[in-house]
């Protein structure tokens, strides 16, 4: 069983807050933070990995168990595997809505999901088909272990109507397991966020944490 976990790291972004949680975290994490320019940088940084501990806590899980982070402005994202399930593939992306670009979409979609996109009768109607497409995308590069390496217009997806589940039209043969993708729902944050994993069985209720 996946479940995921998000937070407003909104509060780390004052110095006192921040360096609160800062001194908590573990040194390779501190390093990390420490190399980033922004405060906004640093406190997702900081801000994902006290999330994480808290559904280590919560779940009373190790290092061990398959896991995933994200984030975007001002929220991050985990997602974990909390049955200790050996082989489980799991990856997890959350992405802010804002606009898109039509040479993004050209560059990493394929044509048939650039079509669907350009499709849609009304920006808005674009903008969430952008950011649909986009989590998922990123959620099942990271669920494969090799991220960036793999070229995201290897790979197509026909995204599900209300009730039904993303699917995948097309995949690299050499990732023959089966995955399987999941959508999160923000009632009233203008985020997208998903997850793709082998795992069948996920949460799709997000638990909101308090840093």
């Amino acid at each position: 069983m996946v479940k995921t976990s998000y937070a407003d790291i909104t509060p780390l972004l004052e110095e006192e807050n921040y360096q609160c949680y800062y001194d908590k975290a573990p040194l390779f994490r501190r390093k990390k933070a420490d190399t980033l320019a922004s405060p906004l940088k640093k406190a997702q940084s900081i801000g994902v990995w006290s999330l994480w501990n808290q559904m280590k806590e919560e779940f009373s899980l190790d290092q061990s168990v398959p896991y995933n982070f994200s984030h975007s402005g001002k929220y991050v994202l985990c997602s974990a595997e909390i049955e200790k399930t050996p082989g489980i593939k799991l990856g997890c992306d959350i992405q802010e809505i804002a606009g898109y670009n039509l040479a993004f979409v050209k560059r990493f979609f394929t044509a048939k999901e650039r079509v669907d996109i350009e499709a849609q009768t009304t920006e808005p109607e674009q903008i969430d088909r952008f950011y649909r497409y986009w989590v998922l995308k990123e959620s099942f590069m990271k669920a494969t272990g090799q991220g960036i390496a793999v070229d995201t217009r290897s790979f197509e997806i026909v995204l599900g109507t209300k009730g039904e589940t993303s699917l995948f039209s097309r995949k690299p043969p050499r990732f023959d397991d089966a995955y399987y993708f999941y959508e999160f729902d923000f009632p009233d944050v203008n985020y997208k966020a998903a997850c793709c994993t082998t795992d069948p069985h996920v949460d799709l209720l997000l638990k909101k944490k308090v840093l």
